[in-house]
Order: structure tokens, then C-alpha cells, then sequence
């Protein structure tokens, strides 16, 4: 049987972990949202003009991952 310092002591640690967890698994999701943007602004932009467009997008794309990690 744990004393009542013990138990505050465990269930903080839990805390704190569930709240690294909640925090990674926002910030996850926070980029594949950027990612799934990019990918439908490029999409609807190749179609209009395809060559120039995609190598523009991509690289916009790319910098919207980026942003999202560096938000962080």
C-alpha cells in the first residue's frame, strides 16, 4: 500500500506524460493538415496548368511542412 505522497507523485508523472503524448499527437496532426492542404492546392492548381504549376505547388507544399514543424 502507497502512502498519499506516493500516489500524487505517480499520477503527476502520469499527467505529464499523457500531456507530452497529447502534445505530440497535436502537433501531428497539425502538419498532416498542412500536408493534406498542400496536396489540394496543388492538385486543383496542376490542373489548371500543368508543368509550371506543380513545380510551383510542390515547392509550396513543401514550406507549408515546414511552417508546421517550426510552429512548435
Amino acid at each position: 500500500m502507497e502512502t498519499i505522497s506516493e500516489v500524487a507523485t505517480i499520477s503527476e508523472a502520469c499527467g505529464e506524460q499523457t500531456t507530452r503524448i497529447n502534445a505530440v499527437r497535436k502537433k501531428k496532426n497539425r502538419e498532416k493538415t498542412f500536408r493534406d492542404k498542400a496536396m489540394r492546392f496543388e492538385t486543383r492548381r496542376c490542373d489548371l496548368r500543368r508543368g509550371e504549376a506543380m513545380r510551383f505547388e510542390t515547392r509550396r507544399g513543401e514550406a507549408m511542412r515546414g511552417d508546421a514543424r517550426e510552429v512548435n
